[in-house]
């Protein structure tokens, strides 16, 4: 049996008022597609049956984030002989109320052995037999955050751990979920219950000690990930709301007992990462990138590798100072301390929202890079960097070419920003009326309002990917 990952992503309003069925890894229900195992006039004669099996343990496949599966029964010749082996409709969520909430489907489940765990976008999670699909357990918590600007809630996936043989007990597999409330959870994968033992009941309030935290602005939306008995998690924060928001910072919890075993807020490195209020209390200090894409890790080399977004206000960097210097990155942190080992960034003075939307890959390939330990990196311009895993050295040259200069604060200017050179981007730099559909053609208008929607559309389709945003020129 193999289960379909899809990319698709699907808006919806309300998961209580739904009556659909969804395809896994995505959307709205569960699907599993399977090789039917029973010979009968038109058997499957194309399909090994003694081929490997493998697990999915990770978003991403595994710590390196590779999303490759080494399983070989399907291929091009036989795909089309697969079926519909079954099917899981979410049922209604009934600790949330969620009528009034827009929902986001970006789910990546997980598998381990026979059992494959993932959640809705209300943080449900749950654990289905992955051979039928009947669910074994659910572990629902009625969420109280409501994002703002129509940010959609999501879940796009859940971690999992296991304890060392010598030390199985209760709660000994573990899977981890930090949902939209800024809380980290820890479930016992075999039954669903709350490992009371982590943090306090089972739960870590990642809101606490966060500059600016407000409840909708600030949370996690990506599944953590597990590195040598630790949970490293980021969160995401709301775009373009104040200069203060909340921190970005990006912590690590000890997997047993949830206690902080180091943190990491991305402020410049002669910046003090916290702060003092006037009543003493000490504060991850606001305003800093943060990390709300998934994480990837080489364990054996102990480092994680993570995606930064920009600080906000994401569409203007005139009040910065300094505070962008890990944005739009990649940055690779110590597992054991959260030091910065190195980072890479993959455009200076983000004033685009060009965070690093993907999971780096961690790869090595003979004739890749002269076969060094690799990671390819993805940005929203298209680009696939291919730098040095250990260093951050770019594996190819990368050009620094100038953009437009302007926005109506001199100091605000900005610098010359990355080429990736080898290999070529994946999309599209420019885009002239000419190259469009026509009916594509004939919906734009000869002169576009400058209102921050269609300077959207304008920078991206009509002018080069470095134009100024349209209003919040920074």
């Amino acid at each position: 049996m193999w289960v379909l990952l899809t990319d698709w992503r699907h808006y919806v309003r309300g998961l209580s008022s739904m009556n659909s069925k969804v395809i896994l890894a995505g959307c709205l229900s569960l699907s599993l597609l399977a090789c039917s195992g029973e010979k009968s006039s038109s058997a499957i004669s194309s399909i090994d049956f003694d081929g490997p099996v493998a697990d999915w343990p990770t978003y991403g496949g595994g710590l390196e984030g590779r999303q490759f599966s080494p399983l070989t029964q399907v291929n091009r010749d036989n795909v089309s002989e697969m079926s519909v082996a079954w099917e899981y409709q979410f049922p209604p969520t009934n600790n949330v109320e969620v009528d009034d909430l827009l929902l986001q489907f970006q789910l990546q489940p997980i598998v381990v052995g026979d059992a494959l765990y993932a959640c809705t976008p209300t943080s449900r999670v749950f654990s289905l037999d992955a051979n039928t699909g009947v669910e074994r357990w659910f572990y629902d918590y009625a969420i109280q955050a409501r994002p703002s600007k129509g940010y959609p809630i999501k879940c796009r996936g859940v971690a999992y751990w296991s304890a060392p043989v010598d030390e199985k007990k209760e709660c000994s597999e573990r899977i981890f979920v930090a949902n939209p409330d800024a809380l980290l959870i820890a479930l016992d994968a075999k039954t669903g219950e709350l490992c009371q033992g982590f943090g306090i009941e089972g739960k870590v309030f990642l809101y606490q000690n966060v500059e600016g935290y407000v409840a909708g602005e600030y949370g996690p939306t990506s599944a953590p990930i597990v590195v040598n008995n630790m949970v490293v998690v980021g969160a995401r924060v709301d775009d373009n709301i104040k200069l203060k928001s909340p921190s970005g910072v990006v912590r690590a919890y000890d997997a047993v007992t949830g206690e902080l075993r180091w943190d990491w807020n991305p402020v410049a490195p002669d910046v003090d990462p916290m702060i003092t209020d006037s009543q003493g209390q000490t504060f991850y200090k606001a305003g800093t990138v943060n990390s709300w894409a998934p994480m990837s890790a080489d364990e054996s080399r102990g480092l994680v590798y993570v995606p930064t977004g920009n600080p906000s206000p994401d569409l203007y960097g005139g009040l910065r100072n300094g505070s962008d210097y890990y944005g739009s990155s990649v940055v690779a942190l110590e597992v054991d301390s959260g030091k910065v080992r190195w980072h890479f960034q993959t455009v200076h003075h983000d004033v685009w929202d060009y965070d690093v939307p993907s999971i780096p890959a961690l790869f090595q390939i003979p004739g890749v890079g002269d076969g060094k330990l690799a990671l390819a990196q993805p940005t929203k311009l298209g680009h696939i960097f291919l730098l040095d895993r250990l260093s951050g050295e770019p594996l190819y040259p990368v050009e620094e070419r100038a953009v437009p200069q302007g926005g109506w604060r001199e100091r605000s200017c900005h610098r010359p920003s990355l080429f990736q050179l080898t290999p070529l981007p994946f999309i599209r730099w420019t885009l002239s009326l000419g190259a469009l559909p026509p009916l594509t053609k004939n919906r734009v208008p000869k002169k576009l309002p400058a209102i921050v929607g269609m300077g959207y559309l304008h920078r991206q389709v009509l002018r080069a990917l470095y134009s100024f945003p349209a209003a919040l020129e920074g």
